[in-house]
């Protein structure tokens, strides 16, 4: 799997600066694309995306689903997982926090802010893709979320779902227009 964005516009966009080890960033941004972009765009249309990205081929509405959604929406999620583990470094000696002597640790609560505020901007970018999605006809998110939104809800024992006021029928959903 390849990451569809690039280094340098998640330097640009965030307060995360360029010469972070790509090595020690790819893997957010791989974890972002799978673990939250995906889920949102469906396996399909995530394939679809990926694809073209890495065959330099979006056109039409995949460009402008990526450009104008994808890119900042990951651009963010992958801020947003870099910000819990940016600080520690996994190697032979053990598990350790990189300082410098010219710079001061910053507290878990400044740590916690600055990751808010990364999710709070996915959430707002997720928000502005779903509505762009609902709005532009892509047949593999279509499918995609009428599969979805087919599926009843359970919590316990209240049932919210495609059934009558007696559980026992499934109503039929029409599109609209």
């Amino acid at each position: 799997m390849k990451a569809i964005i690039r280094a340098s516009d998640i330097a640009k966009y965030t307060p995360i600066g360029g010469n972070v080890d790509i090595d020690k960033f790819l893997p957010c941004v791989l974890d972002a694309q799978i673990t939250d972009l995906e889920p949102l765009l469906g396996e399909s249309l995530y394939n679809k995306i990926a694809t073209d990205y890495e065959n330099d081929d979006l056109t039409g509405l995949y460009e402008t689903l990526y450009e104008n959604y994808i890119k900042p929406f990951l651009i963010h999620a992958s801020a947003k997982n870099y910000l819990l583990i940016g600080a520690y470094q996994i190697n032979n000696g053990g598990i350790l926090k990189h300082t410098t002597e010219n710079s001061e640790g910053i507290s878990k609560s400044e740590i916690d802010y600055l990751y808010t505020n990364q999710r709070s901007k996915c959430e707002v970018y997720a928000g502005r893709m779903k509505k762009w999605l609902v709005r532009n006809r892509i047949d593999e998110y279509y499918d995609f979320n009428e599969v979805v939104n087919k599926r009843g809800v359970d919590y316990g024992a209240w049932y919210f779902g495609g059934a009558s006021s007696c559980g026992n029928e499934q109503i039929d959903t029409y599109e609209q227009d």
